[in-house]
């Protein structure tokens, strides 16, 4: 019973941790997107 519990924690502490780095991902490419459209509107 304890290691079910203990598993249980393990794979929503896991899935916590997935759906953060999707996040942090996510920012850091919508920062990228910015900057390049940005060096592309001073380019052009």
């Amino acid at each position: 019973m304890a290691i079910k519990t203990l598993a249980n924690k393990s794979s929503l502490f896991y899935f916590f941790f997935h759906i953060l780095n999707v996040i942090l991902v996510s920012f850091n490419l919508k920062k990228l997107i910015k900057k390049v459209t940005e060096q592309n509107h001073y380019s052009t």
